[in-house]
């Protein structure tokens, strides 16, 4: 048999002369860890009050709220580089946060987005934001750290609660 006749025989024993189409094949990456596992290890070591092991998942060279937004919000402002990650969790001190609710994990490539409640009272003003779509946005670099950060949220009611009764004053 020749090997033109044996493709042919091979194709109409395989359910017709129509090419077959194949998934490309895909090798399981070894040891792979969801950058959602690892988004969920640091809501979990943030809201136990370990940042040490929170600021571990994060690059050195990592981008605090990269597109950091025009407000004078402790908590909203941008940071560059590991070493300066204190000074977010410092300003998130500010806080007393009495939800922190993830509610959905998306994941396409190397990038996390969690939608999530949240709501927390300014310890300085007493004043109190709650939002029921929080969005927190996590890039992860090859490594599994995360390279950028970002927050988005209801940044005038953070404004509003931060200033407190000195709102009239600006």
């Amino acid at each position: 048999m020749t090997q033109r006749s044996l493709i042919a025989e091979q194709a109409l024993t395989q359910g017709g002369c129509h090419p077959q189409v194949r998934e490309p094949s895909r090798r399981p990456e070894r040891n792979h860890v969801s950058n959602i596992q690892t988004v969920k290890a640091i809501y979990a070591a943030f809201l136990a009050g370990d940042i040490v092991t929170a600021m571990t998942h994060f690059a050195n060279n990592v981008s605090w709220n990269y597109a950091g937004v025009s407000t004078d919000v402790p908590w909203l402002q941008a940071h560059q580089g590991r070493d300066n990650l204190g000074r977010a969790f410092q300003a998130i001190g500010l806080l007393d946060i009495t939800v922190l609710e993830p509610r959905l994990f998306l994941e396409q490539g190397r990038t996390v987005v969690v939608l999530l409640r949240e709501s927390f009272t300014v310890k300085a003003t007493g004043r109190s934001v709650v939002e029921e779509e929080h969005v927190n946005v996590f890039h992860f670099d090859a490594a599994g750290k995360v390279e950028r950060f970002r927050v988005r949220a209801d940044t005038h009611a953070h404004w509003l609660a931060y200033h407190g009764d000195r709102k009239a004053d600006l």
